[in-house]
């Protein structure tokens, strides 16, 4: 039996909003890769064989990264690449609301916001449970490729929402 919640993981929502217009100049969907460590604590924490985490941060990326389920935190730094060009002083929380009605746990009505500082182009996004800007440490729960690298400018707002949905599965 697979699981298709563990297999497609996160649909994420990603805008780049023109800092001199104020106009979204990029809207991108697209399901992420759930790391193994991810993945293994998304099926163990609601059944109690790991601690749960209650706080989970998005972040950027700038170099030019497929996404692997070996990825770990460590390798956000070096490997994946994490942006630091912008003015919050923290990775943005990413404040989701459950939706028991679709079974859904999700930012959109509070998408995580990054204001460029630094021109750079990214590749795309990741969720882990540090908060700290260039930490490698805690769990990294999702990592996202855009589907085409978006060249920022300073002054623009990258807008993040990300929603995961549990499904029931029939077994055969």
């Amino acid at each position: 039996m697979r699981d298709t919640v563990l297999e497609r993981g996160f649909l994420w929502h990603v805008e780049v909003i023109d800092g001199a217009t104020g106009q979204v100049r990029h809207d991108d969907k697209g399901f992420n890769k759930i790391p193994n460590a991810g993945r293994d604590f998304l099926a163990q924490s609601p059944f109690g064989a790991v601690s749960p985490i209650t706080d989970f941060y998005v972040g950027l990326f700038d170099q030019n990264y497929i996404p692997s389920a070996a990825a770990l935190s460590s390798d956000l730094p070096n490997t994946v690449g994490e942006f630091l060009g912008y003015s919050e002083a923290t990775r943005p929380a990413w404040e989701r609301v459950y939706d028991d009605a679709t079974g859904t746990h999700s930012n959109e009505a509070s998408r995580a916001v990054f204001t460029v500082t630094v021109e750079r182009r990214v590749y795309g996004l990741f969720m882990n449970s540090s908060s700290g800007k260039g930490t490698d440490t805690g769990l990294l729960l999702s990592v996202m490729r855009l589907p085409t690298p978006r060249d920022l400018k300073v002054g623009d707002v990258v807008r993040a929402a990300a929603g995961i949905i549990y499904v029931p599965t029939e077994i055969s």
